[in-house]
């Protein structure tokens, strides 16, 4: 936390290829309810839902999830990492 408090990010790591077909998922959550499926839950966002203010002056991008997951699925997929 020192050293990205000091602004000194470590080097980008390398990613594997993801390969959808063997990815470990639960079919149930993969099953849309009302026409969307059902949203991701982490600690972080848990913590920031439960103690407004938590994160003052940090930006806020809870609302954008669903356009980052899109982005991020369309860069794995341009890039041919998502098969």
């Amino acid at each position: 936390m020192d050293r990205l408090a000091r602004l000194d990010p470590a080097a980008p790591i390398e990613l594997p290829a993801l390969l959808a077909t063997e990815y470990p998922f639960d079919g149930a959550a993969c099953i849309p309810e009302n026409g969307s499926f059902k949203p991701a839950h982490d600690p972080i966002t848990e913590y920031a839902d439960a103690n407004p203010g938590a994160f003052a002056g940090y930006a806020d991008a809870r609302d954008q999830v669903p356009q980052m997951i899109h982005g991020i699925r369309s860069y794995l997929e341009y890039h041919g990492v998502r098969r």
